[in-house]
């Protein structure tokens, strides 16, 4: 078996609450060591984000956060 690396930096898809204010996440998200804002989404309410995995349960607690899934590729069959 193979230890992982907590501190391990992971792509995450957030998808924040409607009532949510935008800017003032985003300064959440980069408040967190290490953590960096990728892209913000125009179709719904959120960002890509870099974030070490030590700190997902951080934003997944978060009251503005609707959703937190790693980024990961999509295939069709």
């Amino acid at each position: 078996m193979t230890a992982t690396n907590d501190t391990e930096l992971k792509s995450y898809i957030v998808v924040l609450k409607d009532s949510c204010d935008q800017n003032e996440f985003r300064k959440t998200i980069e408040s967190i060591d290490n953590a960096s804002v990728e892209k913000e989404f125009d179709i719904f309410k959120g960002y890509q984000i870099k974030l070490p995995s030590t700190h997902f349960s951080t934003l997944e607690n978060n009251s503005n956060v609707m959703s937190i899934e790693e980024d990961r590729e999509v295939k069709t069959c």
